[in-house]
C-alpha cells in the first residue's frame, strides 16, 4: 500500500477542545474484548465513556438527504451491501479552520483508497450542518476548489433540506439522531478578531470523522480527528474494513 507523509493540519491545534469537549479516554480492560456484532474490526485499543454520538458497534442513524453533488436523494440504505463509508461534519463558513482540515483528511484518504484499487467499495460523504448558507452550488465549488471532481462516483456532499432538518438529524441539543455537540453562536463570540464582518454566525462543533462498514455498523469514531489521528491511521482502518 502506498504510504504518504502526514498531512499537516496547520492551525488546528487545540480545536478539539474548542469544538466540543471530549471525555477522557480510559484504558481497555485486560480481557480480550469481543468484536461487535456486524463489525469487521475489533474494538479500539482505547475506549471512551458514554458518548452522545455513534461509536464502535452502533448502527449508523438512518437518514435521507440530498446529495449536493448529484442533486439526487441519498440515504444510509443506499450504501448497504455496497460501500464502506467515511463521514465528516462541516460547514463552508467555518470560522476556526477545522472544517478545511477535515475535508483535507478525506481527500488524502480517498487518494489512498483509490490507489489501493477500492474506489468502487468506498464512499466519502461529508455532511453540511449549515444548509441555510451551504447551497448545492457552494458545496460543489467547495470541493472543486480543492481539486475534487464533484461528479466522482465515490464522493457525496450530504445536505439536509433546511436548517431545522439539520438540527433534527445532527445536533445533540435538538435531539438529533447523530447526537453531535454542535452549537450555533454569533461569529464574534467564536472568533472575536479577524472574522469577516459579513459572517453573522458560526458553530462550535466536534472535529469528527466516522467510519461505517457496508452493513451500516460503526467501525471507528474519531473525535478530535485532526489532533489525535493521521490520515494514514484512518486510511489503514478503512482499508482493513474494505478488505475484511
Amino acid at each position: 500500500m502506498k504510504r504518504r507523509t502526514y498531512l499537516g493540519a496547520s492551525g488546528l491545534g487545540g480545536l478539539s477542545a474548542l469544538s466540543g469537549c471530549l471525555e477522557p479516554f480510559s484504558a481497555a480492560t485486560a480481557d480480550e474484548p469481543e468484536t461487535a456484532d456486524g463489525a469487521v474490526l475489533p474494538p479500539p485499543d482505547q475506549t471512551r465513556g458514554e458518548a452522545s454520538h455513534p461509536t464502535y458497534g452502533d448502527e449508523i442513524p438512518s437518514y435521507s438527504v440530498s446529495d449536493a453533488l448529484s442533486s439526487e436523494p441519498v440515504s444510509d440504505e443506499d450504501f448497504r451491501g455496497e460501500r464502506v463509508q467515511l463521514y465528516t461534519f462541516v460547514y463552508t463558513n467555518c470560522i476556526m479552520g477545522a472544517c478545511p482540515g477535515l475535508i483535507r483528511y478525506l481527500i488524502e484518504i480517498n487518494e489512498g483508497v483509490r490507489d489501493a484499487g477500492y474506489r468502487d467499495e468506498a464512499a466519502f460523504a461529508p455532511f453540511t450542518f449549515d444548509p441555510k448558507r451551504d447551497t448545492p452550488e457552494i458545496l460543489r465549488t467547495y470541493l472543486t476548489d480543492r481539486n475534487v471532481d464533484p461528479s466522482a462516483d465515490d464522493w457525496f456532499f450530504l445536505r439536509p433540506e433546511t436548517q431545522e432538518a439539520a438540527h433534527e438529524l445532527l445536533f445533540e441539543r435538538q435531539g438529533g439522531r447523530f447526537g453531535l455537540p454542535i452549537q450555533q453562536a454569533p461569529a464574534e463570540e467564536i472568533a472575536a478578531e479577524g472574522t469577516d464582518p459579513d459572517v453573522e454566525y458560526g458553530f462550535t462543533h466536534f472535529v469528527f470523522i466516522l467510519l461505517v462498514n457496508e452493513n451500516g455498523i460503526v467501525e471507528r469514531s474519531y473525535p478530535g480527528a485532526t489532533d489525535r489521528y493521521t490520515p494514514t491511521d484512518i486510511e489503514d482502518d478503512m482499508l482493513a474494513v474494505i478488505e475484511g
